[in-house]
Order: structure tokens, then sequence, then C-alpha cells
């Protein structure tokens, strides 16, 4: 089987997965991307000090849609404001029946910066867990030399490589799903991974039906503060339909590795520890909220909110998560979700710090 960045999907938004891909250190971003982010700080505080008052509007306007206060007070502690990506590459012909449900990719300051895609047969819902029958198009920087595994492939006029028998053989992964790769440009590097079981000859057809795609997805979301030791790893939106959906930006904390090889090849465990304490956060918009009903009722940006703390013991990562839940009376709950230990003010003072643009155009999902 070719070389892939992970056997499951990259979109499951359970924690411990993000936490497995998360960087173990912050990497700044390239000079020009911080002199950027630069750039849309001072314009952002020059629009706010213009004393507009945020105000909610109907989904769909052409207007940004302003809803929560934003607190520019000086802590230094701001956040990115990254929440888009470019879609770079579309496939022209997919088998009937086969729906993106998905479309996920990490920030510019991660290493090596992915782009994930995925089709489904099997319905989606809005909290974008995927296992059945589906296909994903990863797209990441070409670091290292091309693979030579598998058997040599024509895309386009690109060498590939295809492999994973679709014969109900496992591969040397133990799973049965069948890849493609190849690289449209010495930068750029292009993987589709079948969990459908489809043909050898569909999958090929569809590789060799991507085309170049201008197009951008935006995450409706900008987070305006953070505590000094977050790093935003990815942004994401699946679902199954326009009425059906959900965006998120998650968040890790910055912690450092002390020993990268550990001993024989094992973790140091100060290392694993330190990852385990790390707090997450991710703040979601959409047609649900992944918060449990409940909770203490409180005020965000004059809007009402809930406030509620759950203990989730089982699984390999027993976990505290803190949510705050927005009512932002569009029919599209706000969600903001303190992994590990947070302060109540911390939270608070998240939540009064999220603003929501109007909602992007979501006609690819389930399309």
């Amino acid at each position: 089987m070719i070389d892939r960045p992970s056997e499951e999907s990259v979109l499951l938004p359970a924690m411990h997965r993000y936490r497995q891909t998360a960087p173990q250190a912050f990497v700044p971003p390239p000079l020009a991307s911080m002199r950027a982010v630069r750039r849309r700080r001072m314009r952002r505080r020059a629009a706010m000090s213009a004393g507009a008052a945020a105000v909610v509007l109907a989904v769909g306007t052409t207007a940004a849609v302003a809803v929560l206060t934003a607190d520019e007070g000086g802590s230094g502690d701001e956040a990115a404001v990254w929440t888009g990506f470019e879609v770079r590459y579309s496939p022209t012909w997919l088998p009937p029946g086969l729906k993106e449900v998905g479309r996920m990719s990490s920030t510019p300051d991660v290493a090596n910066t992915n782009l994930v895609r995925t089709w489904s047969w099997d319905p989606v819902g809005p909290d974008g867990v995927m296992n059945g029958a589906r296909l994903e198009l990863t797209i990441w920087r070409a670091g290292n030399a091309a693979s030579s595994a598998g058997e040599p492939v024509d895309i386009n006029g690109h060498p590939g490589r295809y492999g994973g028998p679709p014969d109900g053989t496992t591969n040397v992964l133990g799973g049965m799903e069948q890849g493609v790769e190849w690289r449209p440009d010495d930068q750029t590097v292009l993987h589709l991974t079948d969990f459908a079981r489809m043909s050898r000859q569909d999958l090929l057809r569809i590789a060799r039906s991507f085309r170049p795609d201008p197009g951008r997805l935006t995450v409706p979301l900008h987070v305006d503060w953070l505590p000094g030791t977050m790093h935003q790893g990815y942004a994401w939106t699946a679902g199954g339909s326009p009425t059906s959906w959900r965006s998120q930006l998650s968040f890790s904390e910055r912690y450092t590795v002390t020993d990268p090889d550990g001993e024989n090849g094992r973790p140091n465990p100060a290392d694993t520890q330190a990852k385990l304490n790390s707090r997450a956060l991710e703040v979601s918009i959409g047609t649900v909220s992944p918060a449990p009903a409940g909770g203490e009722v409180v005020t965000i940006g004059d809007h009402p909110a809930r406030l509620l703390i759950k203990h989730f013991p089982e699984g390999a990562y027993p976990r505290l998560i803190t949510y705050i839940v927005v009512d932002l009376g569009l029919g599209l709950p706000l969600t903001v979700a303190g992994w590990g230990v947070w302060s109540r003010g911390d939270m608070l003072r998240i939540a009064e710090n999220v603003r929501v643009d109007r909602v992007p155009d979501l006609s690819w999902l389930g399309a």
C-alpha cells in the first residue's frame, strides 16, 4: 500500500485523534504570513473602534454577521485570524451516489499543511463522523522523494503509484483500502484513498479527472482572544447537506517535547504526560451543538447562553470538557468546548471574543 498520512479519517472530530496529529511544538508562520496577520488585526481594530454595535443579520446576507462583542483588552494573547483555505483541486467525475461530506485543512503554520476532502456513499450527520464507505483526498506539500511503493500508473502525464488490491486481502496496514498517489507539480502531493471498495478502473478514472480549482472554503468563525499557550491546528466543515452541517476551528496547547526520540524508541513518560495534560479548544457553529443538554444560564454579548462541565471517564482518553453554547437566534448554535481544566473566566472571555461571519456557500455539501 502507498504511504499515506493516516489510516483513519482525519475529519473525525474526536480530540484524541486531534491530539495525535497536532504539532508537538509551535512553528512560527513565515514572515509574510505574520505581516498579513498584523495587517488584518489592524483593520479589525479600526473597524471595531468605529463603534458599530454587534447585531445579528439574516443568514445568507452579503454583510458580515457580527454576533459577539470583541474585547481588545491589550493582553497580547490574540488568536490568529486564519479561517479559510484553498480547495486547490476538484474531481470532474465521480461514480453515481458519491457525495462530498467534509473538507478540512491544517493551518499554514503547521509543519506540513494538508487538506483533506471526503466523499461518502453513506449518510453523514453534522457531527462529521464518517466511518463507512467513502473516498478521501489528501493534499500536502511534497517534502520527500516520491513513493516507490505500489504499481506505476500515469495520471494525466504525471507519474503516480497505485496500491492496495481490492480483492478482500488486507494490506500491510491491516486495512482493506486501496489508493493512488501522484504529484501534479514538484511541490504538491495528491493521495486518493478508497474505503468503499470501488473498482481499480473507477479509482484511476477519478484521479485522472482532477483539475485545479481556485475556490476557497471559509469557516465563518474568528476567535479574537485565546490564552497565550494555545495554538490553532485545524479548520473543518462537514455534514450531509447545507441544512445539516457544522464548521469548527480546533486549537491545542503548546508544549515542548524534551526527548523526541525517547528511550529505545519509546516516548519519554514526562513528554507523554505533558501531552495528555495539555488543553484543547474547539469553537464550532452549525445546525446542531456537540454539547449535552442542560447547564447554567449565562449571557454572552447580549445573547442567551448556557455553561456546563461534563466528565467523560470512558475510553482511552478520559476527559473533562467545559461547554458554552450561545443561542444566536439564527438556528445555528455557537459552541465553545474546552478540553481539560479551564477557568470559568477564560472560557467566558473566549466566548465573548468569538465573531461569526455570514454563512459561506455550502452547496457542495451532499453534492
